[in-house]
């Protein structure tokens, strides 16, 4: 991490980047404790009104269509922002770096798997799909449930495969590298947006958290081309050798010799995706799509000019917002990037 920190601090951007960042995630943390009444209401009545005095109130970023508050809104909305872009690096991170560990890692001949244990996992992975479907929860703990137990199973299938090896078992080449590459393929086929604005659709009142659970469940895709593409190159170095010839197990190699000497071009990938969220989820409320527009976001706020064109204010502050943050991610991710082998 102090190498990755040098990098970032080596560079006026990096510095800069991270600087914008800290201050969006001190608004977004402690501004609603700084500011304790934030006037998320409609009560003063006093829609469009520009930056400046009002009736009731001082506003110094205006009020929306109904007569809240825009700088207070602001705040609001940098904590949705960041809640949003977390969520999704968290979900494509989990997704993207096991797919793309099982494809470079073990390629197309070297994960051995049971005939018996293949056909055990295949069918639990359909019944779980079939129940998970069919329980009366939220979408949100569906999605959680069915990747938790996804990928659990995955692990628990790789140990005991790895026990049936040391006994004899016979065992067949999965080509893991073949079908995550072509799950890849099909799952950047289709735009993300249009992904999204179908399974919003089909949802009645998502929340956002539920839409950044979906981006990052559409964003996986990145992650895992980049991981394999970094495993093929270091799984070939002399340390790795050295811990196979040592008899080390799959996941001590990959946890603690691939993924720390991965975590560089990850990061890039993160800060990427972080943006990405941000900027998709601004479109999809900009649309008037998928979230509740009681509440105070960026993108909802990019809506509410449309009402008015007048009130420039619901365009431009929430617009450099979201400007200043894709800023700061991309000089971040720029920096890490510069002279990287």
């Amino acid at each position: 991490m102090k190498a990755i920190f040098s990098h970032i601090n080596a560079s006026l951007g990096g510095r800069i980047g991270i600087l914008i960042l800290l201050v969006f995630f001190l608004v977004g943390l402690i501004g609603p404790t700084l500011i304790p009444q934030l006037n998320l209401s409609a009560a003063n009545l006093e829609p469009f009104h520009p930056p400046g005095q009002g009736t009731n109130n001082y506003y110094s970023f205006g009020t929306d269509q109904i007569g809240r508050d825009v700088f207070s809104g602001i705040i609001e909305g940098t904590r949705w922002a960041l809640v949003i872009g977390f969520i999704a690096v968290f979900v494509s991170a989990c997704i993207g770096i096991v797919l793309g560990v099982f494809s470079g890692y073990f390629g197309d001949k070297q994960l051995k798997v049971g005939i018996v244990p293949l056909i055990i996992w295949t069918l639990f992975v359909l019944l779980l799909s079939f129940y998970v479907n069919h329980i009366q929860f939220s979408f949100l703990f569906k999605v959680v449930l069915f990747v938790f137990c996804f990928l659990l199973s995955l692990f628990g299938l790789t140990n005991y495969n790895q026990r049936l090896r040391t006994k004899g078992t016979r065992q067949i080449n999965f080509p893991a590298d073949f079908f995550v590459s072509r799950l890849i393929e099909v799952w950047r086929a289709v735009p993300a947006l249009f992904i999204l604005l179908a399974i919003l659709s089909m949802i009645r009142q998502p929340s956002l958290v539920v839409i950044g659970v979906i981006i990052g469940v559409l964003s996986w895709t990145r992650v895992a081309r980049l991981l394999r593409a970094e495993i093929l190159n270091i799984k070939n170095l002399e340390y790795v050798q050295a811990a196979k010839g040592l008899a080390y197990s799959h996941f001590r190699i990959i946890w603690y010799h691939i993924l720390p000497n991965s975590i560089r071009p990850l990061l890039i990938v993160f800060a990427f995706s972080f943006a990405s969220a941000v900027i998709l989820e601004a479109s999809i409320s900009f649309l008037g799509i998928g979230n509740n527009t009681d509440l105070m976001t960026w993108g909802n706020m990019l809506s509410a000019a449309r009402l008015n064109y007048r009130a420039w204010w619901l365009a431009v502050f929430p617009g450099i917002c979201i400007c200043l943050l894709v800023l700061s991610l991309n000089l971040i991710a720029d920096s890490l990037e510069k002279d990287l082998s």
